[in-house]
């Protein structure tokens, strides 16, 4: 995980959204290697590791199908034209997908939902999400780690092979849920609440740090030593910190199926 990045990324965001909300008829979105950028939604038979999505306003959504390809998407309240359309980049095995073009234009108002369908057998090294007001749902997609922003929308994620993530937010709201106990993970929020869901018989260690947020447990066996509360071994290690957000945690031994 790359934190210097994470904290680059959600601080552009929130001043995209500064800018979005404000009403500013120029608007800065920038990112690298513009130039090798694709306009539009697309079906690609490829094999990918990894995706990487920056989504502003509306809602991301990704979720399996039962095609061996990769196909990407995006409806809008209003006509978009060669700025405000999607962009997408195959970088080798890494797929790149842009709310808009990267340079100046007239954002406004614009929303645009964003649907991504993967074939069911994939299995990605890493999905690094940055979203500032669009709602993220992840429906049970196979991803080994998670690296997820948010400003003030909600992000709801299901995989039950994750095994390492960090999610940052800053008022919206996260819901991590995974059949198994991933080894390592890091939640970070200033008032957004966090709800995570792993398996029943999982063991972990949770370093809770906060301000005012609370923190709620299903487990009556959760020992509780400072600011930290261990079931079981103890052998995962996860870390939260919030300012007034509140964190529960909660354990189902069932499949993903049933939410």
């Amino acid at each position: 995980m790359k934190t210097k990045k994470k904290f680059l990324s959600i601080f552009l965001l929130c001043v995209v959204l500064c800018l979005v909300l404000s009403g500013c008829s120029n608007t800065t979105y920038s990112y690298e290697d513009f130039d090798k950028y694709t306009k539009g939604g697309a079906t690609l038979e490829a094999v990918i590791k990894n995706i990487e999505i920056d989504w502003v306003n509306g809602d991301v959504k990704i979720v399996k199908h039962a095609e061996n390809t990769i196909a990407f998407n995006e409806t809008s309240n209003k006509k978009t034209n060669d700025d405000t359309s999607m962009y997408y980049y195959l970088e080798g095995d890494t797929l790149h997908i842009k709310f808009a073009k990267s340079g100046k234009f007239q954002f406004s108002d614009l929303q645009k939902s964003l649907t991504v369908e993967l074939p069911e057998s994939l299995l990605l090294d890493e999905a690094d999400i940055d979203v500032v007001s669009a709602n993220l749902t992840m429906d049970n997609i196979n991803v080994k780690e998670l690296d997820l922003d948010t400003v003030s929308g909600d992000i709801v994620a299901k995989s039950s092979t994750v095994e390492d993530f960090d999610i940052d937010s800053v008022s919206g709201n996260v819901n991590l849920i995974t059949s198994t106990c991933p080894e390592n993970g890091k939640f970070d929020s200033v008032s957004g609440s966090i709800s995570f869901e792993l398996s029943e018989d999982a063991g972990y260690e949770v370093e809770f740090n906060t301000v005012s947020g609370d923190y709620k447990s299903d487990k009556t066996t959760t020992k509780k030593s400072g600011k930290t509360y261990t079931v079981g071994d103890g052998k995962a290690k996860y870390k939260v910190n919030t300012v007034s957000g509140n964190f529960s945690i909660r354990h189902k031994n069932t499949s993903l199926d049933y939410i």
